[in-house]
C-alpha cells in the first residue's frame, strides 16, 4: 500500500482546484495556473534533503525510516516538469523527520503541496 502526495508550482493568485489537477494534468500538457520546473532543479532538491537518494533519472527512490518512498513527475518536455508525485509507504507517515524533509523539499521549489488522503 502506498500513500500518495502531489505537488505544483502556482503562479502567484491563481485559484487551481487540486481534484482538477490529479484529473487533467498529463504529460507534454500545460495546465492552466501551473509554473513548471526544471526536471534538474526539482531532482537537486530531494537530493539536498535525502542525499542518499537513488536517482532514475525519470524517478527518484528513497528507503530509510522504516519505509520507502518513490518521486515521479508529470513532464511537460523532456527537462522540465509540471508536477510532482511522491508514492510514499505507509510506514513514512510514522516518520516525523521524513515527512518533515518532503515538506522541505516542496518549500525550497515553491509548491502547494496536495495530499489528496487529508481531504
Amino acid at each position: 500500500m502506498s500513500y500518495d502526495i502531489f505537488f505544483w508550482r502556482e503562479q502567484p493568485g491563481a485559484t487551481i482546484d487540486p481534484e482538477q489537477v490529479l484529473r487533467e494534468l498529463q504529460d507534454t500538457v500545460e495546465f492552466p495556473g501551473i509554473v513548471s520546473l526544471p526536471l534538474e532543479t526539482a531532482r537537486q532538491a530531494f537530493i539536498h534533503e535525502f542525499p542518499d537518494i537513488s536517482d532514475g533519472g525519470s524517478s527518484l527512490d528513497w528507503e530509510g525510516d522504516g519505509s520507502y518512498f518513490q518521486v515521479g513527475f508529470t513532464f511537460l518536455d523532456e527537462r522540465t516538469v509540471s508536477s510532482t508525485t511522491v508514492c510514499c509507504g505507509y510506514e513514512l507517515l510514522k516518520s516525523p523527520r521524513a515527512m518533515q524533509r518532503l515538506s522541505s523539499v516542496a518549500s525550497s521549489l515553491g509548491c502547494r503541496v496536495y495530499d489528496p488522503q487529508q481531504t
